[in-house]
Formats: C-alpha cells, sequence, structure tokens
C-alpha cells in the first residue's frame, strides 16, 4: 500500500500526516538487480543499508511520541526496536500487502537466503502480535494475522480513480499491444508465458508485447519485446499504451498471498485482464466480464487472440473494469475507512 498517496485524503479527514522512510531508493535498484552489482558488493550494499535501516528506525522511535499514532508499513525490525517503538508510542499500526512470512521464490538464491526469510517471518509474526491494530490488503493475509492479533482489517490496496483514467485510444493504430508492468522481482513470471509469446508471434499478427518494470537485459526467447524501466513519472502513459493487461502468477504460497496491484490499474484505465486461474487473481478479475481466467498455454493464446482481434470486447470488459474499480478500489473511499480506523487507534 503507498501511503504517500493517502495523505491528501486523510488531511480532508482531518488527519496530518508525517512520513519517514527507512530505505533508499538505490537500495531497492541494487536489490532488484537494476543497478548492475557483483554479488558480494550486493551483499555488502544489503548489510550496509541495513544497518543504517535499524539506526534510522530507532531514531523515529525516539520522535514516537509526537504523534498519536504511528503506522509501520510492511517494515521488520529486530524485537529491541520494536519494544522501543512501543514503549515511546503503543499506538501503532502495522500494515502489510504481501506474505512476507513466506519465502520469496524470487529473491531465495541460497540457504543464507532462506535463513534470512525465516528471521523476517519471526520478526513478522511479532509484529502482528503487538501491534495495536493490523492493516492487511487482502482476506488471505488478513486471515494469516487474525491467528495472532483480533485486530485486523482489510484494506485492499486503492488506486486513485481521478488520476488513472483511461486515455484516448489512436483508433488508426492497427496495433494491439499487450502489456505487462511490474518489477524485477516478479518478471520471472513473464518466463511462463514464453510459449504463449511464441505461438502468437508466430501468426505474424499486428500485435506487439510491452514490458514495463523489467531490468536492463530482459528477453524472452528472443521475441521482440518493447522493454522499460518503471518511472513513476511514466506509469500512467505506460499503462495508457496498453490494450491488453496480463497477469501471469505461479502458485507458491508468497504468490497465494499476493492481489496485484497491476490488475488494479490495469482496469482504472479501462483495460481488459488475462490472468492466471490462481489465488487471488480472481478476486480482481471476474471471468468473462472485466477480462479472462486461465489455466494452460492454449487458454492463454485463445483469449489473448480473441481480445486481440476484437476492439469493442476490449472496450466493453475494459469498462466493466473500471466499474469494478471505482466501486470497490476507489482511493477516496479507502481513505475514509483507513482514517476511521487511525482515529480509533488513537483512542486506544
Amino acid at each position: 500500500m503507498y501511503v504517500h498517496q493517502f495523505v491528501p485524503f486523510l488531511e480532508k479527514q482531518g488527519i496530518q500526516s508525517v512520513i519517514r522512510t527507512i530505505y533508499t531508493d538505490r537500495f531497492f535498484r541494487v536489490h532488484m538487480g537494476l543497478i548492475p552489482m557483483s554479488r558480494l558488493l550486493k551483499k555488502i550494499n544489503f548489510f550496509f543499508y541495513s544497518g543504517i535501516g535499524i539506526l534510522k528506525a530507532i531514531a523515529y522511535a525516539l520522535e514516537a511520541r509526537r504523534y498519536d499514532v504511528v503506522y509501520i508499513q510492511k517494515f521488520t525490525c529486530p524485537k529491541s526496536v520494536f519494544w522501543f517503538f512501543r514503549f515511546m508510542n503503543p499506538h501503532i499500526i502495522y500494515g502489510f500487502e504481501d506474505a512476507i512470512y513466506e519465502i520469496n521464490p524470487f529473491l531465495e538464491k541460497n540457504a543464507f537466503d532462506g535463513w534470512l526469510f525465516k528471521y523476517q517471518a519471526h520478526l513478522f509474526y511479532n509484529l502482528v502480535r503487538n501491534a495495536s491494530w493490523i492493516m492487511a490488503a487482502n482476506t488471505y493475509l488478513a486471515t494469516e494475522a487474525r491467528k495472532y492479533n483480533k485486530n485486523v482489517s482489510v484494506i485492499a490496496e486503492p488506486i486513485d480513480t481521478t488520476l488513472f483514467t483511461p486515455g484516448l485510444k489512436n483508433e488508426k493504430n492497427s496495433i494491439v499491444t499487450i502489456g505487462w508492468m511490474g518489477s524485477p522481482s516478479t518478471a520471472y513470471l513473464l518466463d511462463m508465458l514464453t510459449p504463449v509469446f511464441l505461438k502468437i508471434s508466430e501468426k505474424n499478427l499486428a500485435i506487439r508485447f510491452k514490458a514495463v518494470g523489467v531490468s536492463f537485459d530482459y528477453s524472452v526467447a528472443g521475441i521482440p519485446f518493447i522493454k522499460k524501466i518503471w518511472t513513476l513519472e511514466d506509469q500512467l502513459s505506460d499503462l495508457r499504451s496498453f490494450d491488453i493487461g496480463i497477469m501471469p502468477l505461479d502458485d507458491t504460497p508468497f504468490n497465494r498471498g499476493r492481489l496485484g496491484h497491476k490488475m488494479i490499474q490495469y482496469m482504472s484505465v479501462g483495460i481488459p485482464i488475462v490472468a492466471s486461474d490462481i489465488g487471488l487473481n480472481r478476486v480482481a478479475v471476474k471471468d468473462g466480464v472485466n477480462g479472462f481466467l486461465v489455466g494452460t498455454s492454449e487458454e492463454w493464446v485463445e483469449k489473448l487472440l480473441l481480445l486481440a482481434s476484437d476492439a469493442e470486447l476490449r472496450n466493453r470488459m475494459g469498462m466493466a473494469g473500471r466499474k469494478i474499480v471505482e466501486e470497490e478500489y476507489s482511493l477516496e473511499k479507502k481513505a475514509v475507512e483507513l482514517a476511521n480506523i487511525i482515529k480509533h487507534v488513537a483512542t486506544l
């Protein structure tokens, strides 16, 4: 959940916010492979910024008494640091949108990484047990949190429907763009669709593929892809450049807890979705309404070609998705829910 986007809407509810960050943009860029670096230097980068992050957390705990509520987003910290936070301000909300208590299939590389994830899970459960309130991004995550804390609310990752709106399509452009937006940590999921991309490419139709958020060296079996690094400035224009959005997913413990925000983004700009018929994809995609849920490679090819060949169907499903976003994922509506929880926790 991107907490920054809530700020102006929380102000309307009479809540002032001060945002503090733990890690730098460079830390994440190295971590995701966007800055090429040897494995040794990458480990050094990880431990250096982790140490700095703990020092920052201690500094933020020192100022915690200034506020009515402390909202910790996804960050896990040593028990002693969290104890200090609670000592300084017991009114703590802990929010998370991924199953960070499970091993991330992208990031686990060796035995040490596996141990690190287990330690993170240990710290995660400590925060869940001892926070005043838990904010889970979906019902799957909320079910896990309720095993350890009765004060759990579900607020799905919202989107600003006044900013993310459908763009004007160039009717003269006969090329259909099948697009994916994500990060280097999830780009491995595109590899699952290599047979699909190959079969579609073999038909020599006016279809192109675009991947936003992949690393510099990403490729798919020699298939020409439009590749872009994700940037906040280009995010909306990139989404609007898609005609169809895809959401491949594998059935792993970590991914079962993911309600991919990219699907909400696709719907917000009025494009249909083709997604793996797995986990929480079924929550966002209403099969046959705002997109299709598929299982086999053959189904992927069939549904993508169907949408690529029918502009009217794409428009109808895209508008159905837009309506779902306005009703269920509006940032303004979710901000009211969040404000009510913050005000309640402040009185505990």
